[in-house]
């Protein structure tokens, strides 16, 4: 059986503190994030190299007990 390629091809990272998230991955892949406001949802994108196979990404902040996080 011959393993499938891309099988995974987009993440999406939940995140409270938008501009907190955005400054950090914008820090540690040296790089300015875009950022777009999608329905009720605000997504902030990560660069891929999609034609060389590479997984595509966003940190996504919005309403709901699955964007909410417990610190403990």
């Amino acid at each position: 059986m011959e393993m499938t390629k891309n099988a995974i091809n987009w993440i999406e990272i939940p995140v409270s503190d938008f501009e907190r998230a955005k400054k950090f991955y914008s820090a540690i892949f040296d790089f300015e994030m875009p950022e777009m406001q999608m329905g009720p949802q605000l997504m902030g994108f990560l660069l891929y190299d999609q034609p060389g196979g590479g997984i595509g990404g966003a940190i996504v902040k919005g309403e709901g007990p699955e964007h909410r996080f417990e610190q403990g």
